[in-house]
């Protein structure tokens, strides 16, 4: 499957207004001259360079304020307190920044591949991605007790996170 990434900085409020208005899942990574770069994880090294892992019910709106957050260095989306806070702005530029997201049907449908990836990007490297910071323990603590397919927060990863992750 192939996955268009975006630049951030490179989007303009044209760009973003293009994105429907619907529920949906999206990454950012970090990437340099146009390839991820490495992040050194405890049991390995993520080659795709994924960064944050989230969802929306308004795919949209979601991506115009990560765009405002990272870009223009706006509150509205926990990654604005995560960057400030960890710092990453001294190491990843802003135009290392890139998203991609994938259209769903529900609220519900977006919320289980969130899960299901942040899910499998933990199986493989013992920890979330590093701006995702905010995970809820409770409902972290409860999908990692469940198994894919057999809970609501337990949906399995859709080919496109498979694509993004593995």
């Amino acid at each position: 499957m192939e996955v268009n990434w975006h630049k951030l900085k490179d989007m303009t409020k044209k760009d973003i207004g293009k994105i429907p208005k619907v529920p949906g899942i999206y990454f950012v990574r970090w990437s340099r001259d146009d390839c991820p770069v490495p992040i050194n994880r405890i049991t390995g090294t993520d080659q795709k360079g994924i960064l944050y892992i989230g969802r929306s019910e308004n795919i949209r709106s979601r991506i115009r304020k990560i765009y405002n957050a990272i870009i223009n260095n706006k509150r509205g989306h926990t990654i604005y307190k995560t960057i400030v806070f960890c710092g990453t702005s001294k190491i990843v530029k802003l135009e290392e920044y890139e998203i991609t997201w994938e259209e769903l049907g529900t609220i519900n449908e977006s919320e289980a591949q969130e899960w299901a990836a942040i899910k499998t990007y933990c199986d493989k490297y013992n920890e979330p991605p590093p701006l995702n910071l905010m995970i809820s323990r409770e409902l972290f603590a409860t999908f990692g007790l469940a198994v894919f397919g057999k809970s609501k927060f337990a949906s399995e990863p859709d080919d496109f996170v498979k694509s993004i992750i593995f």
